[in-house]
């Protein structure tokens, strides 16, 4: 025979289970749209949740969800964000609306607690069908999918950039501290060999040297 104190557990256990199902941590979601402008997305979390019986219901979509990126106040990092990438959304423990409007300490202008409607999106995650192919375990890379253009820097203190078609530096001036190469030689031998070139002149004389160039 159940006692009253094995009933009022089990009732106690199903109430904290029950609503445990509305406080929300962390889920993987998938991009539906990205507005660059407010830096905020569209999401669908990936996981559904079970109710009894077994059915299934997809969590609802959640919009405006606030987009993390590598950022200060001065410098910032950014990619490009397309329907379908993988997301992680990690949910306030309280209201963000405020915050969120103002970027200032203030209190939460609603009660609610890990709700859906507070979370934050981190790109990054991956699906096993979606992980990063020739993932490089020795160096740092910012590359594109298939690697065909990447910037690696290894330990050996050495950066390789790759780019099949161009690189364009928007500058008015490059400087650099050392020898410069190319398919032909270095800076340095090149600007020797003119320096120290002669050539046939119009009456079939040996021109004399070029004028040393120093810079």
């Amino acid at each position: 025979m159940t006692s009253r104190t094995e009933n009022f557990s089990s009732f106690i256990n199903s109430a904290i289970s029950s609503r445990l199902k509305d406080l929300h941590t962390c889920l993987p979601a998938i991009v539906e749209s990205f507005d660059p402008v407010t830096q905020t997305l569209e999401i669908q979390p990936a996981i559904s949740r079970i109710y009894s019986g077994g059915k299934e219901v997809p969590l609802p979509k959640l919009i405006n969800v606030p987009l993390v990126t590598l950022q200060t106040a001065q410098f910032s990092i950014t990619m490009p964000v397309k329907a379908g990438d993988e997301c992680l959304v990690i949910f306030s423990e309280r209201s963000i609306d405020a915050f969120y409007k103002t970027g200032e300490v203030s209190p939460p202008n609603d009660l609610r607690f890990h709700d859906l409607s507070d979370g934050f999106a981190i790109l990054g995650i991956s699906s096993e069908p979606n992980v990063i192919t020739n993932y490089d375990p020795d160096n740092v890379e910012i590359r594109n999918a298939d690697a065909s253009v990447a910037v690696t820097l290894k330990p050996t203190d050495e950066i390789i950039i790759k780019a099949p078609t161009k690189i364009t530096l928007d500058t008015p001036l490059v400087e650099c501290t050392g020898d410069v190469k190319d398919s032909k030689g270095t800076m340095d031998s090149l600007r020797e060999n003119y320096n120290t070139a002669q050539y046939i002149g119009n009456l079939g004389n040996l021109t004399s040297t070029t004028n040393k160039v120093d810079g």
